[in-house]
């Protein structure tokens, strides 16, 4: 049974670069003024920092992460609570734009048996250590079970550890 896509929700996959994801958002009337102008900004700010065209910088997660842990908000001119703000709506606009990004903070209860093996790890050390892995299979249902080599390299490229 497939999915209903919401009136603000893209096309999975369509954006390669964030010239795409600059044209995806100018071009969905259905997302508030605001809300558009905002991520917008955030787009354009991060191209600015990054110093590279927009068609020439792709949206694959490890690039980006590359690119933006060498960036100093500060030298661009950026208070860190602007930054903060422009990485935020960074992130929608990606996740806007049909970019599979690595989901943030969630208040979300772990699924799949990811709860109960959390629950298991001896400490907090533990817990916090997978934590990111953890949530990354339980939003994609795939129980600990099934974690194999091409789950583990998903995770890896989405979370820059490859």
């Amino acid at each position: 049974m497939g999915q209903i896509a919401h009136p603000h929700e893209p096309t999975p996959g369509s954006a390669k670069s964030l010239a795409d994801v600059i044209e995806r958002i100018e071009a969905d009337q259905v997302l508030p003024l605001e809300r558009r102008r905002d991520m917008l900004s955030a787009v354009r700010t991060v191209v600015r920092l990054v110093n590279i065209d927009a068609a020439s910088l792709s949206v694959d997660p490890a690039c980006l992460r590359e690119r933006l842990t060498a960036v100093s908000p500060a030298a661009g001119g950026l208070s860190q609570g602007r930054w903060n703000n422009v990485r935020s709506l960074f992130a929608a606009s990606l996740k806007h734009a049909g970019v599979q990004v690595m989901a943030g903070r969630s208040q979300e209860p772990l699924a799949f048996g990811w709860g109960a093996l959390s629950a298991s790890l001896p400490d907090a050390t533990f817990r916090y250590g997978l934590s990111r892995f953890m949530r990354f299979c339980s939003e994609r249902q795939t129980p600990a079970d099934r974690v194999d080599a091409a789950v583990l390299a998903s995770y890896r490229r989405l979370s820059g550890r490859a």
